[in-house]
């Protein structure tokens, strides 16, 4: 006889939870640059682990490459369910179109890190400007480095995309910056009127 879901879910839970403070870091160092086995392994088991496996696995995304961003915008595409697991969203970059595709598929996104600091001239914040609208996150978290001034036009996009999107996130009750950043940083000061509409101020 197969486990029950609730006992195989113990089992696979510490594997593929990611900690809080770990999804939440916002210092220069990214806590994912460590190499990692893929958690996907686990879903390959057996059709139970796949059934219990998939929810926990899809419950906490971070996103480091535009690689990743497509892949999980077709996964999202071609199954409507899995974007309704994702509750916390770290994306690090901006990753072009797919990130609107990910965003309106995942409307119970809780809590929400954006990174500024690791998005280049190059990138493509235009799709994740575009999706912001589509979640009501309760838990903002920004990544900001103050010692590198905003300087080119997809950081501003996504700097103004913030700022009115924050007015109508009315589940927003917490958001975060790193304390050494309070006071220094400019994109702190951008967002400093929309910012302060949320009552709750956390520093990290």
């Amino acid at each position: 006889n197969s486990l029950p879901d609730e006992i195989i879910s113990e089992i696979l839970s510490p594997a593929l939870k990611v900690p809080d403070d770990k999804f939440a870091d916002t210092y220069e160092i990214s806590p994912f640059t460590e190499y990692s086995e893929s958690p996907s392994a686990y879903l390959l088991v057996c059709k139970s682990w796949l059934r219990v496996a998939t929810p926990l696995l899809y419950n906490i995304v971070v996103l480091r490459s535009k690689a990743q961003a497509k892949a999980l915008g077709q996964a999202l595409s071609k199954n409507k369910d899995l974007g309704q697991f994702i509750k916390c969203f770290r994306v690090e970059g901006g990753y072009g179109a797919p990130m609107r595709t990910i965003l309106k598929a995942a409307p119970n996104i809780t809590d929400l890190c954006l990174s500024f600091w690791d998005i280049f001239a190059s990138d493509n914040t235009v799709g994740l400007c575009d999706g912001l609208a589509s979640i009501q996150p309760r838990r903002l978290i920004l990544r900001d480095n103050p010692m590198r001034p905003l300087h080119n036009k997809m950081i501003e996009k996504l700097v103004d995309a913030v700022a009115a999107a924050i007015p109508q996130w009315q589940q927003l009750v917490r958001r975060a910056f790193t304390s050494t950043e309070i006071g220094i940083s400019r994109l702190l000061t951008l967002l400093y009127r929309p910012f302060f509409t949320v009552p709750t101020w956390t520093t990290l």
